[in-house]
């Protein structure tokens, strides 16, 4: 009976070992992996940033031109109500009849 015992005791000891050793290894892989995570949010918020500065700085001039053109159509309309309101009817007539037609 003995043997038994000191066979169990052998097994337990070694499987507590087998255990902490286990525990051991995935502390480190959770620091590595912790690690390496932030590294890639660090990279991928770069990354990020630099898109939408590089897509805001080519479309700075791109919103700048229809602005301008936006301001000139106002004054261009202001200067000219009566071209306006008559180009403003043309347009409605038209999207009436184009309306009632699909009908």
């Amino acid at each position: 009976m003995a043997s038994l015992s000191k066979i169990r005791d052998d097994v337990e000891s070694e499987l507590s070992d087998q255990v902490a050793s286990l525990q051991k290894e995935v502390a480190r892989l959770t620091k590595t992996v912790r690690r390496q995570s932030s590294h890639a949010y660090g990279d991928a918020s770069d990354s990020l940033s630099d898109l939408v500065d590089m897509l805001l700085s080519g479309t700075k001039d791109a919103r700048r031109e229809l602005y301008h053109r936006a301001r000139q159509v106002e004054d261009t309309a202001k200067e000219n109500p009566v071209t306006t309101a008559v180009i403003g009817l043309t347009l409605i007539g038209l999207l009436v009849a184009l309306f009632s037609s699909r009908r």
